[in-house]
């Protein structure tokens, strides 16, 4: 993984949760990172486990040239796409699993390049599947004036193990042919992915 704020982001996270499946919301120290703070952002899930953006950094607003609070994450992919990344963050909701997601960001002038996106389940009052840290960063410059973000687009998913840093994984990534977001399951390193047939 070439962002390194992905990387710090991701350590500071697995030192906080220790031996727990995943940090409490309230045990964030945003001080810790906050240099990195506008590459992050912050789900809140509803009942049906809906992923809304609840805090957005201002880095992420500035490449879509918009204020994304209160939108849904599914809404920044394309549409063909929108399913596939709400399955995979319940998915990490409700195992309370962490992923780096690998993306191609197109923008409204046609332009293309790629970019990380981090998903880290948190427990809010000891519930899981409450809310989710996440970031969104580039290390290709971002566009700062012209175009702007129209939608992203999944390229790869890696499940992260309890042990795993960013830059050296323990398991192989998942192409989105698989497809990723159809993952039922991890036990380890292994992954348990609906083939769907029926």
């Amino acid at each position: 993984m070439k962002n390194r704020n992905a990387d710090e982001l991701y350590r500071y996270w697995n030192e906080l949760r220790g031996r727990r499946a995943a940090p409490e919301r309230n045990d964030l120290d945003p001080s810790r990172f906050r240099h990195i703070l506008p590459d992050v952002f912050v789900l809140d899930f509803d009942a049906d486990l809906k992923p809304g953006l609840r805090l957005v950094g201002t880095r992420i607003c500035s490449l879509f040239g918009r204020e994304l609070t209160g939108e849904q994450l599914p809404s920044l992919f394309a549409a063909s796409e929108r399913n596939d990344i709400l399955r995979l963050v319940k998915s990490l909701a409700r195992e309370e699993s962490a992923a780096h997601v690998g993306l191609m960001v197109t923008c409204d002038d046609g332009s293309r390049f790629p970019a990380d996106m981090l998903l880290l389940p948190l427990r809010h009052r000891g519930v899981r599947s409450q809310r989710m840290l996440g970031l969104l960063g580039s290390s290709h410059d971002l566009p700062i004036f012209g175009a702007a973000a129209d939608f992203l687009g999944l390229i790869s998913v890696r499940m992260l193990d309890d042990d795993t840093m960013l830059r050296t994984p323990r398991t192989p990534s998942l192409q989105v042919g698989v497809p990723p977001a159809d993952i039922i399951s991890r036990k380890g390193h292994l992954v348990l992915v609906d083939g769907k047939r029926r």
